[in-house]
C-alpha cells in the first residue's frame, strides 16, 4: 500500500482537516498562518508524516492526547512531539528488538480489529519505535499558529496524563479520549472516577470557550452535553447507582459499564444519553 491509502481526510472545518486511519482513528491538522499542528499521530500504521506533509507545507508541531498506540505510535516519525510527563512514562522509551517487534504485532491486531485485511498491510509500513524524549506539555500551554491558537488543557481520567486541545479562535475543543461517549477510565493508568469528575469539572468552567467537540474515535463529534452527562454519571457511580454491568475486555469481566448500551452499537447509551464510563469497582 502507498501511503494514501493508509489514511483518508476530510476538511472538517475552516482550518482544520481531519485525518483518519487504518483503523478508524482520528486525528486532527489545525493550519494556521504560520504553522500547523497536528493533533495525535495515529498508529503508526503508515507515515503520517509524509501524509500530512502532502496537505501543508508549513512546520509542524506534533501534540499528542496521550500515549495510547492508537494515537502515539505514528509520533515515531517525527523529530519532536509533545506529550505530558505523566503519559511519556507510559511509551516504553528503553525498546529493544523484542518490544519493537511486540508492539508491531500489536499495531497489526489493532488495524485487524477494525476490519482490515491483514493483507493489505506492509509489515515495512509500520512504524518501528526507537528511544526518544518528548517535549513535556504542561496545563495553560499555548501554540501559536498565526491567527490560530491552541491551548492545553489537562484532563486527568482515561489516563493520568491526558490533554484536551482548545482552539481558541474557532470555538473547538479536541477532546480526544479524554470525554467520549464510553469513556474508558478502568485502566491501569487511569485515575479514580471522583479524580476524573474533578478534572472534567475543571473542563466544565471553560464551557462558554467552545461550541464544537470532536473526538478520536467514532462518533468523531459530540454535543457539548457530553461533559455534563458524563459528571452525572461519574456521580452515579460514586453514589453507588450505576447500572454497573460487566464489561469484558479480552476474556476478563475485571470491568463495569455505567450505564446500558444498545446492544447493536456498543457504544451509545441505549436511553439515547451521550455520556458513559467503563471503571473498576474499586
Amino acid at each position: 500500500m502507498n501511503r494514501q491509502e493508509y489514511f483518508h481526510h476530510e476538511q472538517f472545518y475552516k482550518g482544520i482537516i481531519r485525518i483518519i486511519g487504518i483503523g478508524n482513528e482520528l486525528c486532527y491538522l489545525i493550519i494556521g498562518n504560520n504553522k500547523a499542528a497536528l493533533v495525535d499521530t495515529g498508529a503508526g500504521i503508515g507515515n503520517i508524516r509524509e501524509y500530512v506533509e502532502s496537505l501543508t507545507n508549513l512546520p509542524i508541531y506534533v501534540i499528542l492526547t496521550h500515549a495510547h498506540i492508537d494515537h502515539s505510535a505514528g509520533s515515531f516519525y517525527f523529530s519532536q512531539v509533545y506529550l505530558t510527563s505523566e503519559d511519556a512514562k507510559l511509551l516504553d522509551l528503553e525498546f529493544n528488538s523484542n518490544q519493537c517487534n511486540e508492539m508491531k504485532n500489536s499495531l497489526i491486531e489493532f488495524a485487524i480489529a477494525s476490519n482490515r485485511q491483514i493483507g493489505d498491510i506492509d509489515i515495512e509500513d509500520i512504524v518501528t519505535p526507537y528511544k526518544r524524549k518528548f517535549e513535556l506539555l504542561s496545563d495553560g500551554d499555548v501554540f501559536d499558529l498565526g491567527n490560530i491558537s491552541l491551548e492545553v488543557l489537562t484532563c486527568p481520567g482515561h489516563t493520568k496524563g491526558s490533554v484536551m486541545i482548545l482552539i481558541k479562535e474557532l470555538r473547538t475543543i479536541i477532546f480526544g479520549d479524554a470525554c467520549h461517549p464510553c469513556t474508558w477510565v478502568h485502566l491501569q493508568e487511569s485515575t479514580s472516577v471522583a479524580d476524573y469528575r474533578n478534572s472534567l469539572l475543571k473542563i466544565k468552567s471553560r464551557e462558554a470557550d467552545y461550541d464544537r467537540v470532536l473526538l478520536s474515535h467514532r462518533p468523531r463529534d459530540a454535543k457539548k452535553e457530553i461533559l455534563t452527562e458524563i459528571i452525572h454519571v461519574c456521580e452515579e457511580v460514586m453514589d453507588g447507582r450505576s447500572d454497573k454491568i460487566p464489561f469484558e475486555f479480552n476474556g476478563f469481566y475485571q470491568s463495569y459499564i455505567a450505564k446500558k448500551v444498545d446492544e447493536e452499537d456498543g457504544i451509545m447509551r441505549a436511553d439515547g444519553k451521550i455520556g458513559n464510563i467503563i471503571y473498576k469497582n474499586d
